[in-house]
């Protein structure tokens, strides 16, 4: 059945022009977003923590590396304890590092009782920020995933708090909140939380997933759903997404290797998607593995190791940032069942054209003279006897016309 199907798809890139079969969908944004894309790349990171599991201690090291390769945005906790009234906490400091390497902090500001936290004093909490942090952020995101939080009146104890939260905007205007990121659209908590949310105490709407790319537009369309239904109409991110490179046995053979692989190869497809149904910014959770346990999923989201050195999904968002830098119009998205692709215009004016495949491999026939092709890791790939092979990963063309 696969098989045949795509073999129903004939596609010939000429100078490229691409066709597709007669029933190809073509993507329409979904959401209120830019036409083209402005500093849509972000990276999830524990700057505010300082144990051997956590960043702090690399911050600068990690920020030069992301600055290296043109990611734009940094997602992290606003701890208890990391702010004061004099300025001088370490929320200050890590505010100054990525000014230094032109890179917005997104902070996560919370009410801690929600997560059952040692950490009590919210309007302490609330005050210092308002009154010594207001103007040096500019976006904050109120609460990680609430909707997973089981307890009880949750969604009404969240709309009295971020009603107290967003009174920073009395300091600064142009800061912008997030609602909580949340965890899952799909689940009744959403749909309860976002009944109860005005327009007015939020500007961005967010969520979090870490499902296949090409399972996310069921996502988006519920998000569009809930939003129409409770006459929302706002921009919306996607601040967490990624995939683990846990091992299931540390002896085995190439099975790291495999799912570092597998990992680069989603990146790529994540975001283009997103952005193609108009997600303005899109989070990879995140930068730098800590490898404490090469077992669990959580010690091994990043695209760094321990150490700092790159993983394939490093160079994956390296060079998907210089296939698509920002002021790139927003990509358009075409597919038909396994065959995707997405096209935009970069800066320089150069026509850049992104194709792959849901699974599988596929060789195709091309006649493009002026062409370049890239792979989703920036490796050039020439074609042979006029043939490429498409993949899961990414294949980049690159044409002046």
């Amino acid at each position: 059945m696969y098989m045949a199907s795509i073999q129903r798809i004939i596609v010939i890139i000429s100078c490229l022009l691409f066709s597709a079969s007669s029933d190809a969908q073509t993507v329409i944004p979904l959401f209120k977003c830019s036409k083209k894309l402005e500093n849509p790349y972000g990276i999830c990171t524990h700057f505010t923590r300082k144990s051997e599991r956590y960043d702090h201690s690399t911050m600068d090291r990690q920020l030069r590396m992301m600055h290296d390769i043109g990611i734009n945005n940094v997602r992290g906790d606003i701890d208890y304890g990391s702010t004061n009234d004099n300025n001088t906490g370490m929320m200050d400091s890590i505010l100054e590092a990525c000014m230094l390497y032109d890179i917005n902090f997104l902070g996560i500001a919370s009410d801690s009782e929600f997560y059952n936290r040692e950490w009590k004093a919210f309007k302490s909490y609330l005050n210092t920020f308002i009154n010594h942090y207001a103007d040096k952020f500019k976006w904050v995101e109120f609460c990680n995933e609430i909707d997973l939080i089981r307890q009880m009146n949750v969604p009404e104890r969240y709309l009295s708090d971020i009603k107290q939260f967003y009174k920073v905007k009395q300091k600064n205007k142009r800061i912008n909140i997030l609602l909580s990121g949340f965890g899952k659209v799909n689940m009744p908590a959403f749909d309860s939380i976002m009944a109860l949310m005005p327009n007015r105490y939020f500007d961005i709407m967010n969520f979090h997933t870490y499902d296949v790319p090409e399972t996310i537009p069921s996502l988006l369309k519920v998000i569009r759903s809930n939003m129409d239904k409770n006459h929302l109409n706002k921009p919306v991110w996607l601040t967490e997404c990624g995939m683990p490179t846990q091992v299931t046995n540390a002896g085995k053979v190439g099975e790291r290797e495999k799912k570092e692989d597998e990992q680069a190869r989603r990146l790529t497809r994540i975001f283009l998607i997103n952005f193609a149904y108009g997600i303005d910014k899109v989070f990879w959770y995140n930068f730098r593995s800590c490898e404490m346990d090469p077992t669990c999923s959580e010690d091994n989201f990043g695209v760094v190791h321990k150490d700092l050195s790159p993983k394939p999904a490093y160079y994956a968002y390296k060079t998907l940032i210089n296939m698509c830098p920002p002021g790139s119009t927003r990509p358009k998205l075409n597919f038909d069942g396994y065959l995707y692709k997405a096209e935009w215009t970069r800066p320089d004016k150069k026509r850049v054209i992104a194709i792959w495949l849901k699974k599988g491999t596929l060789d195709y026939y091309v006649k493009a003279n002026s062409c370049r092709f890239y792979d989703y890791l920036g490796t050039m790939v020439k074609p042979k006897n006029n043939r490429v092979v498409i993949s899961t990963g990414v294949l980049f063309i690159i044409t002046d016309k």
